[in-house]
């Protein structure tokens, strides 16, 4: 990485740069810019024990009883930006994107992995779900509780204007940077952006699983 790059005095610690890849391109193609310094975390577990017991505990969406099958198109406030709430309702009322009901998802984590893929040779997949079983863990922060808003309908125009969305607040918000380290030693170095929106494709079996999270229903019982 050439810290050159950067035309300013970067939050996240030089010593740290490195790890989180500053300045360079994420999978994504967009510019890795931390906007706030990093949380580092002790992690109290091994990062072995964690990725077991993410690949034992996983649970594929798509596998759920299809109990709910509205598919209505939503947004998701992730547990490491709740205090967006506010501005995230705004945004969506100036695009007119006008939701129907809104309220908290009090078991993140086990929706989150059930929501997003899990391929054994993609680190990525089980990096992020370690950051925030240690996080939780670890005390630094709950990672259980997140806000879903849910749209009025699931027309297709409707849905392109929440994704253009997502990826402009995204952009707004930046990602936390996140170190997990174990002793001295930094195991871990990842930025976690702060919202989802299910691919239009997908829509009817995420709102499924929304659902039975919401409902503790199915494996959320």
């Amino acid at each position: 990485m050439n810290t050159e790059d950067l035309n300013y005095i970067h939050p996240v610690p030089l010593r740290y740069h490195d790890s989180l890849y500053i300045g360079e391109n994420d999978r994504r193609g967009n510019r890795i810019d931390f906007k706030v310094p990093p949380v580092v975390v002790q992690s109290p577990k091994q990062i072995s024990e964690y990725r077991q017991a993410i690949f034992a505990e996983h649970v594929e969406a798509e596998s759920l009883p299809m109990d709910y099958s509205d598919g209505f198109s939503f947004i998701i406030l992730r547990p490491t930006a709740l205090p967006y709430r506010n501005l995230l309702r705004e945004e969506l009322e100036i695009e007119g994107l006008l939701t129907h009901e809104e309220f908290v998802i009090e078991n993140f984590m086990r929706f989150a992995d059930t929501l997003y893929s899990l391929d054994i040779n993609t680190e990525f997949h089980w990096k992020w779900r370690v950051i925030m079983k240690a996080l939780h863990q670890s005390g630094t922060q709950d990672q259980n509780r997140a806000i879903a808003f849910i749209l009025n309908n699931n027309q297709s125009q409707s849905h392109k204007k929440l994704v253009s969305l997502k990826k402009r607040l995204r952009q707004d918000m930046g990602e936390t940077p996140v170190i997990i380290k174990k002793g001295k030693s930094v195991e871990i170095a990842l930025g976690i952006h702060h919202l989802h929106v299910p691919e239009f494709e997908r829509v009817k079996v995420e709102y499924n699983t929304l659902m039975h999270a919401r409902n503790r229903t199915s494996i959320f019982a």
